[in-house]
């Protein structure tokens, strides 16, 4: 009975002991687990395109930092004496435009009516802006506004607005690069257009307008 007893005592201790281990190296691991990092904090989203897809009117003014562009049939109106500025950098460039750097109000699927607005730049930049694009089969009519500081006034591809009684201009081309190499000649200057047309079934209704002051971009100066 005693060594039974004695036995089953050292079993006893030395389950308790290893019992002990476990539990120390548990907490031991415990500690050793390293804290969680703060979360980094998220940066402002980026401006994104302005998409219309309900009858809207502007008649309050306007500030663009990014395309506007009408679709799924909705007319955008723009009241008169309002100012619509824009910057001379695209922080929201739309996929499907044509200048992927400048602002541009595009007219893909629907309608822009301005009557008696200003289009302007926001910086006394050449070529500031892209201008207003008409896409096939889009309407509406730009009348007694003035628009100006953008590389193409007014663009309209295979559609039939009414531009009447408007000042546009002026409007100048950006600079041409300087050469870098010796002997190397200055790039071209930007083109700038008052009024680009372009289309078969473009057929638009364009009535005394008033073009003026409308200048392509100098040439870069070439290196001796």
């Amino acid at each position: 009975m005693i060594r039974t007893w004695s036995y089953r005592s050292k079993v006893f201790h030395t389950l308790r002991h290893l019992c002990n281990l476990a539990l120390a190296v548990l907490l031991g691991s415990l500690h050793a687990v390293p804290t969680m990092a703060s979360p980094t904090p998220v940066s402002p989203t980026a401006p994104q395109v302005i998409f219309i897809t309900t009858d809207t009117v502007w008649n309050t003014n306007q500030a663009l930092n990014q395309d506007v562009v009408i679709q799924s049939g909705a007319v955008l109106t723009v009241t008169s004496g309002i100012s619509v500025t824009v910057a001379c950098v695209d922080d929201g460039p739309y996929a499907g435009g044509y200048d992927g750097a400048r602002v541009e109000v595009i007219v893909e699927d629907g309608q822009l009516r301005a009557d008696g607005p200003r289009f302007v730049p926001r910086d006394p930049v050449p070529g500031c802006w892209g201008g207003v694009e008409f896409r096939p089969g889009s309407g509406g009519y730009i009348r007694r506004s003035a628009l100006s500081g953008a590389i193409v006034g007014i663009k309209i591809e295979d559609s039939s607005p009414e531009i009447s009684q408007n000042t546009i201009g002026p409007l100048s081309g950006s600079a041409g690069a300087s050469g870098v190499a010796p002997g190397g000649s200055g790039g071209d200057g930007g083109i700038v257009v008052g009024l680009w047309i372009s289309g078969p079934l473009a057929a638009p209704d364009v009535v005394d307008n008033l073009f003026t002051h409308i200048q392509g971009g100098s040439g870069g100066d070439g290196v001796a």
